[in-house]
């Protein structure tokens, strides 16, 4: 149940609080009042998208707030037990709306997303509005109806699931079809690739060894003489580096014997000396290792020129990959040799999952035949009550091959369409085609009626339930809403008196204007008087006259005594 509603910032909504009760509530005021402002506020808080243009002008954002009880709720327990979101008895969710279209969901304090907040509003606020009504005239959402009537919606769920896991194996069979009649073709192709990579025989990383030794082969002539031409400028030519060394070490000992303080020196210049041997001795050491060997170079040479000659025909990026080509080509390979054998095994499986969907959608579509004739009658039933006497309804099966695929799908193997008649004599015909606006809106709250029945959410709203009614017909519509209300909490937007006069509390939403700027504010009505005065508004208009009173109190008196 809504408890409590609070908005700011929200269109031409500046800040208001509004408390909410059991039993059946009304929201009336002048066209343009706001409304529709608060059903859009209301539809945030179950998931819907937000629009920067909901945000008050010249604020950064929105807020809206509602407090639900969750007193008799079970699915949304759970879910909130699942996400491990704290909740007693109370429930508050708080959306905000930035100027530039950011909205941020709460659930007692705990962001969440959109899809979760519609999984947690959806069996606990349903809105009813004209959008609704269009969907009686689209064919496709019959089947919805029916299947809601029916708690259908687990055994369909079961049949979509059956109906994918035959969709996914009858695509692999089309697939695998299409390579047994490219088998023959493809394993030639196959063998061809596979005895190339596998005579090249290429080791992860080779092509990078294979690099570093022919540049260090192709460059060993000149190594070799880099390196012969350092040993000569170390020790071997005339004033070579050890000789200069050598005089350096002479004068060095002569300038300690007269300075103490070149000592030092002396032996820093000793250390050097040892160094400069050392150097020398792996000088050599490394000029001795150097190889010239055309031969090896040779072989290194074509052995890159077939690595790269084969990452060129395969269009790869890297040789590496030329192994796991060869990886993958050994697999299709044995894929392709085995095929015939997997191909019995995947027939299996699909006429496996082909009888397991004609199973599932033939259950759905006996139990659819079975419960359609019930569904009829109520609706019937609901709509005699709201002035349709002579009404016959009936829920139309198309004909359909059942054993045609091509005729199934998620929702299983049947097509409906309702059928209606509203006076004597006229034969049954589509309901998209032969309904008036007050015909389609009580057909609507007929269904709606009868699938609240049977799967209640705990708040009902309805906008627009009377579109094209007005007299005795919109009585019979406002005895129904209140009806409606002492099973759960039921809230209306209505222009109709004979519907207002039945509601348990009555709202009347305002338009002001100060300095400017333009305010909406909803006022409960506290007395009879309030209440009568309101509904002659919506009899009379501004001028009221003790007419138009004396009609309004009548309306309510009316409705006191319907009510029982």
């Amino acid at each position: 149940m809504l408890l409590h509603l609070k908005i700011k910032n929200f269109a031409t909504i500046k800040e208001l609080e509004v408390d909410f009760g059991s039993g059946f509530s009304i929201l009336t005021g002048e066209t343009g009042a706001g409304k529709s402002i608060l059903i859009d506020a209301i539809m945030l808080l179950r998931g819907d998208r937000g629009r920067s243009t909901l945000v008050r002008s010249g604020e950064d954002q929105a807020e809206v707030e509602a407090v639900l009880s969750l007193k008799g709720t079970e699915e949304p327990r759970k879910l909130l037990d699942e996400s491990g979101i704290d909740a007693d008895e109370d429930l508050i969710i708080r959306c905000l709306l930035s100027s530039q279209g950011r909205l941020r969901r709460f659930v007692n304090g705990v962001s969440v997303t959109a899809d979760y907040l519609k999984n947690l509003t959806r069996p606990m606020i349903t809105i009813h509005g004209q959008h609704e009504h269009q969907s009686l005239l689209q064919s496709s959402s019959h089947l919805d109806f029916l299947d809601g009537f029916g708690k259908l919606f687990e055994l369909r769920q079961k049949v979509s699931r059956h109906y994918q896991h035959y969709q996914e194996l009858a695509e692999l069979r089309r697939k695998q079809e299409q390579d047994l009649n490219q088998r023959s073709m493809r394993m030639v192709e196959l063998k061809e690739m596979i005895e190339e990579l596998q005579e090249l025989a290429l080791e992860p990383g080779e092509e990078e060894h294979l690099l570093e030794e022919t540049k260090r082969l192709s460059g060993a002539e000149k190594l070799i003489q880099l390196l012969s031409d350092s040993k000569s400028r170390l020790s071997e030519d005339e004033l070579s580096l050890m000789e200069q060394m050598e005089i350096l070490r002479k004068n060095i000992q002569q300038s300690s014997e007269m300075d103490p303080d070149c000592v030092p020196l002396m032996e820093e210049l000793e250390q050097c000396f040892f160094q400069l041997e050392d150097f020398g001795r792996a000088l050599q050491k490394r000029q001795e290792m150097v190889e010239i060997n055309p031969e090896r170079l040779s072989f290194l040479n074509d052995r890159l020129n077939r690595v790269q000659r084969l990452q060129r025909k395969y269009a790869l990026g890297h040789s590496d990959e030329l192994c796991e080509l060869l990886n993958s080509s050994e697999k299709e390979h044995t894929d392709l040799i085995n095929l015939e054998e997997n191909s019995q095994l995947l027939e299996e499986q699909f006429e496996t999952a082909l009888m397991e969907l004609k199973q599932s959608s033939e259950e759905l579509s006996a139990r659819r035949h079975k419960i359609s004739t019930d569904l009829d009658r109520q609706i019937v039933q609901q709509l005699q009550q709201l002035g349709m006497e002579k009404a016959r309804f009936q829920t139309k099966f198309k004909n359909q091959d059942a054993e045609d695929e091509k005729e199934w799908s998620e929702k299983g193997i049947d097509q409906v369409e309702f059928m209606l008649s509203v006076n004597p004599g006229q034969n049954l015909k589509s309901l998209i085609h032969i309904a008036s606006g007050g015909e389609l809106s009580r057909t609507m709250l007929a269904l709606k009626t009868i699938l609240q029945t049977h799967d209640p959410s705990t708040v009902m709203i309805f906008d627009e339930v009377d579109t094209g009614i007005s007299g005795r017909v919109a009585e019979m519509v406002g005895q129904k809403l209140r009806n409606l209300g002492q099973q759960q909490q039921t809230l209306c937007v209505t222009h109709l008196p004979q519907i207002a006069a039945f509601s348990d509390s009555h709202y009347v939403v305002e338009k002001q204007i100060e300095k400017d700027a333009t305010y909406t504010v909803v006022r409960k009505t506290s007395t009879s008087e309030e209440k009568a005065q309101e509904i002659a508004q919506l009899i009379g208009g501004r001028e009221i006259t003790e007419k138009t009173f004396s009609v309004a109190y009548e309306m309510l008196e009316q409705a006191r005594s319907a009510a029982g």
